[in-house]
């Protein structure tokens, strides 16, 4: 099984073949992009992350600025309730926030993988592929450029 995450667009062939084994992935920035917007960058969806990747996006929406969050988890849990998740008063999978979902709702992009370089000369981030549980790449390796670069 592929997995497509947002800001992937599949080829037509592919999909009308109605083959996964066609699809390939374009690059992260569409031609259809708007590259005027500035570029934000927030590495780590910690709680000063994630707040701020929210902020901005409520703010400025998607129309005035580009927000992207990377983290390597799908899901926050708030670090200050994890005594309680140990405890079994509250549960990790009914109490996370969901990256993907938040990131629609706050008008930010979020997008899965570890980050593994910094070209500041460039301005990219390079994000690691992603595997899943059987070891097969289900994300390939991404670089994202930024006009400015958060590591929170």
């Amino acid at each position: 099984m592929q997995i497509i995450t947002p800001g992937t667009r599949l080829v037509p062939e592919a999909v009308l073949a109605n083959n996964a084994a066609l699809f390939r992935a374009l690059p992260e920035t569409p031609a259809h992009a708007d590259t005027s917007l500035h570029r934000v960058v927030i590495v780590g969806g910690g709680a000063g992350g994630l707040e701020l990747a929210t902020r901005l996006g409520r703010k400025f929406g998607k129309r005035r600025l580009s927000v992207t969050l990377v983290d390597r988890n799908r899901t926050h849990i708030w670090k200050p309730l994890l005594h309680e998740v140990a405890s079994g008063a509250l549960s990790a999978s009914n109490d996370a926030v969901e990256y993907i979902a938040h990131a629609s709702r706050h008008h930010y992009r979020y997008r899965i993988g570890e980050v593994v370089g910094i070209d500041r000369a460039k301005r990219q981030v390079f994000v690691a592929p992603s595997f899943d549980d059987d070891g097969r790449q289900i994300i390939p390796p991404r670089v994202l450029g930024y006009d400015t670069l958060v590591l929170s």
